[in-house]
């Protein structure tokens, strides 16, 4: 199940930078089971500030470039249910709302599309 998990976390981490998104959010799991204190603390970290798509999130001191990133110690990937997002950078627009999700909001489309007939 981990080893799944990992593979599936790392082509995400992929799919992020083959499709063009500049930096990328922690998820943690909103699934059963015990939720780690401190994926929940990095969720909201990083969707205040999203973290570089090449950089790593930094949780519990290690330096993880996905959720499950075996570079992590034992009780920071194992049963991990965490998912990264990919975001990218809205050209001209500051603050949270500068940030688009790799499936952006209908919201968000048409924020986008009024600030491109600018």
């Amino acid at each position: 199940r981990n080893a799944v998990a990992t593979s599936l976390s790392k082509a995400r981490q992929e799919g992020h930078v083959a499709g063009g998104f500049t930096h990328k959010i922690w998820l943690h799991s909103r699934g059963p089971g015990v939720r780690r204190l401190s994926h929940v603390a990095a969720e909201a970290e990083y969707r205040a500030t999203p973290v570089p798509i090449s950089d790593p999130f930094v949780v519990e001191g290690e330096s993880l470039m996905y959720p499950r990133d075996p570079a992590g110690s034992p009780g920071n990937t194992i049963n991990c249910q965490c998912l990264s997002i990919g975001v990218r950078v809205i050209a001209g627009v500051s603050g949270p709302k500068q940030y688009a999700a790799a499936i952006p909001s209908a919201f968000e489309q048409e924020q986008e599309r009024d600030h491109a007939e600018r």
